[in-house]
């Protein structure tokens, strides 16, 4: 059984308490790499809360915002994984 060999990245809100970003220096420059994933991150943010809203107007809540109000509190994180070729056992 090959062990798993997958690489992974995590970034959440920088205002959160007790959690500190590290951002790599490859390939982009640590900031064009920072600019780009906080953008994602913030357009998949708006995203869910968008979703949120459309639940909550698809279940009829007398409020459709009631899920948005208790969604938003921006406890997600992002979760990047690569996963590098393994070689196949050709024996």
């Amino acid at each position: 059984k090959m062990p798993d060999v997958k690489e992974t990245m995590d970034i959440g809100w920088d205002e959160e308490p007790g959690y500190t970003n590290q951002w790599p220096s490859q390939e982009l420059t640590e900031a064009e790499f920072k600019c780009v994933l906080l953008e994602y991150f913030d357009t998949m943010d708006a995203l869910q809360l968008k979703i949120m809203k459309y639940i909550g107007i698809g279940l009829n809540l007398s409020n459709p915002d009631y899920l948005v109000e208790r969604c938003n509190g921006k406890h997600e994180n992002l979760r990047l994984l690569h996963y590098p070729a393994i070689p196949v056992d050709t024996t």
